[in-house]
Formats: structure tokens, sequence, C-alpha cells
């Protein structure tokens, strides 16, 4: 199945997105079905030490966000309607849960993380306070 309007329930959402070490995948969580964990894989099968450290592709109407960090992947897959800003805002807060859970270098896959994915998935797409430039103008508007 591939993915479509129909597998999202609002227009900018965080789909899809992982932690990994290389190729090997050690969480991730998705909203809906379809097949962002292949392309998502396949992505990471791209990735090497001479990639780009911060990039956004753009595909079929999604984009996949990456950082890459000390041999770690953060990638999250998203409607192209989610500004960038919240995309990499998601990856560098799961960037930090995950070193704040794993200090010890994990190299197996955590369900733990996958549910802590999913949760942070909902906050940056759902919560307006995860977006602080939304957040700064409501903040200056009540003034």
């Amino acid at each position: 199945s591939t993915w479509g309007p129909l597998h999202c329930h609002c227009p900018m959402t965080i789909l899809y997105s992982l932690v990994a070490r290389g190729q090997t995948i050690l969480a991730d969580a998705s909203v809906g079905s379809g097949n962002a964990s292949s392309i998502a894989a396949s992505i990471l099968g791209r990735l090497g030490p001479d990639s780009e450290p911060r990039l956004t592709l753009a595909l079929k109407g999604y984009q996949f966000h990456y950082t890459m960090v000390d041999g770690h992947v953060y990638l999250c897959m998203t409607d192209e309607q989610v500004p960038r800003r919240i995309a990499f805002a998601f990856l560098q807060d799961a960037q930090t849960r995950w070193r704040a859970a794993y200090a010890d270098g994990r190299t197996t896959y955590s369900s733990d993380f996958s549910k802590t994915l999913s949760t942070r998935m909902d906050y940056f797409s759902n919560n307006p306070e995860a977006d602080r430039i939304t957040r700064l103008k409501g903040e200056i508007d009540e003034v």
C-alpha cells in the first residue's frame, strides 16, 4: 500500500519516525498504514559518512527529514505542509531523549522508545506549543 491523504488524521502531521545506528533501526513509530518504513530503510541504505548531516528529501507529496549525529540517524516523514522547523525540532527532541535514555549506546530495538516517538510525534503534530514561532506570535498578540 502507499501513503495517501486518507491515511493521516490531520493536514500537518508527522507520519513516521525512527532512530537508527547505521542501517539498524533501534526505534520507530508510525501513524496509520503505508510504506514509510520501507522508504525510510531505503534512505538509510543510501546514507554514509559523506552524506549531508541534516537534510530534507521530497517524495510523492511527503518529506523525509533527517539528522545524523554520532553515528545515529534521526528521521521523520511528514506531510509537505509541515514546516521544516517543526520536523527538525521534533528530530532534536528525539535525539535529546534518545541520548538521555540510552547514554550507554544501545544497539538493539527499543519498543519503549518507539512509544516515546509516538507520543512526541503526536505532540509536535498537534500541540501549538511545539512550534516556538507560533507560540511567540501568540504571546506577542496577547501584549
